[in-house]
């Protein structure tokens, strides 16, 4: 039978075919296979809009499936469309049919109202289990879900937060590096600016050796011309102190020391040159001579450096050689500070015999040539001066540190 069909090359004989296999179901009592094929015949007619010329036989074999289902309200209603077909040629037994089934109908409603509220009862309480069932099995997948959903979450956040600490990194690297590219430019350009201020010191220290070394021969010919009994000896000896004196000051102002030459230092520099000239002058091994260094810290020029170290190896020269001629013992004490805006002090006071009356007041005869000397290293200073004895020769030079 399944490859009946196949052989079937008319609508027709498809209806047919599915009206024999009906009644073969209905002699098997089989009715519900029957009315599947009943139906197929039936979805046939209406599909293809054919005549209904075998639908009357249909709606009987259907009638009879129903009723050997024992389905009496399909069985009913299927009689009643066979009737209005069939009215003028089956009246009387066609109605007498329909009372007979209409009873069936209503005692088989009557049973299976009982019947399906038992059913209802039985699936309501399926129903309900399942339902229950189903609760649990949706409880456990809404948990699962949400697990998975806050794995996810988490995940993301974890990954959101790598990206920003990644990206603050990222800046922080970048700003660390304009940064050092800054400092690079900044120490190029101050590495450029030591580099021309040495040139230009170098050439400094050039110009400013040439000009001592000058001096030193001008003080010797402009002494031997003053003083024509002065023998070689002493004149190489003054000789001596002064280029020693003036190294001395040379080798601490250009010792490296990360010293800016511009503006050196008043404490600094001071402090360790006044004992390196007191160390050359003072006899060794002859008496007890004592220096007191007083300097406060404040910076000083270059020009001015050098002038207060000349006039301080003068001041050591004329207290060793006049203040302390016959003295076993003795005290130098220097002070040096600022003394106002833009203004300076420098005090020299020795224990020796003091200044000649005749060199001190407005009646005073012709000076020496070291005190010439530093009047005239006074004035380069810009400064002033004033000389007198207390307990020994006083010199105070008050200048200024910037002109």
């Amino acid at each position: 039978l399944q490859g009946y069909p196949e052989i079937l090359n008319t609508n027709n004989n498809y209806i047919n075919y599915h009206m024999n296999l009906a009644r073969l179901k209905l002699g098997l009592n089989q009715p519900d296979s029957a009315i599947v094929f009943l139906n197929k015949a039936f979805d046939l007619i209406k599909n293809k809009k054919l005549g209904n010329k075998d639908e009357p036989d249909l709606l009987r074999y259907l009638h009879k499936a129903y009723l050997l289902k024992g389905d009496y309200k399909e069985a009913y209603l299927t009689l009643g469309r066979y009737t209005e077909l069939k009215d003028s040629l089956h009246q009387v037994y066609t109605a007498a049919q329909f009372e007979r089934v209409a009873a069936q109908f209503h005692f088989q409603k009557s049973n299976n109202t009982i019947t399906t509220l038992s059913d209802e009862l039985e699936k309501s309480k399926a129903k309900a289990d399942v339902s229950k069932t189903l609760n649990r099995i949706g409880l456990a997948v809404l948990a699962i879900i949400g697990l998975i959903g806050l794995y996810f979450y988490l995940k993301k956040r974890e990954k959101e937060k790598y990206l920003i600490e990644l990206e603050s990194k990222v800046r922080e690297a970048v700003s660390e590096s304009e940064k050092a590219n800054e400092d690079l430019k900044i120490t190029n350009s101050l590495l450029a600016n030591k580099n021309e201020e040495k040139s230009v010191l170098l050439r400094e220290i050039h110009h400013r050796v040439k000009n001592n070394m000058q001096m030193i021969v001008s003080i010797i010919r402009v002494e031997r011309k003053m003083d024509s009994t002065i023998d070689a000896e002493e004149l190489l000896s003054k000789l001596e102190n002064r280029i020693h004196s003036i190294s001395e000051i040379h080798e601490k102002l250009y010792k490296p020391s990360g010293t800016d030459y511009k503006n050196i230092d008043a404490k600094e520099f001071f402090d360790d040159v006044c004992f390196q000239i007191f160390k050359v002058f003072s006899p060794r091994n002859q008496g007890d001579f004592i220096l007191n260094v007083g300097i406060e810290s404040f910076s000083l020029p270059f020009d001015k450096v050098i002038q207060l170290g000349i006039i301080l190896n003068e001041l050591f020269a004329n207290t060793f050689k006049y203040g302390f001629a016959d003295a076993i013992e003795g005290v130098i004490d220097i002070q040096l500070k600022p003394s106002g805006e833009n203004k300076a002090l420098f005090i020299y006071r020795d224990s020796g015999c003091g200044f000649p009356e005749k060199s001190l007041g407005k009646n005073k005869e012709s000076e020496g040539f070291g005190k010439q000397i530093v009047d005239l290293l006074i004035y380069q200073l810009s400064g002033e001066t004033n000389r007198y004895n207390d307990e020994g020769a006083v010199v105070e030079i008050d200048f200024i540190i910037i002109d």
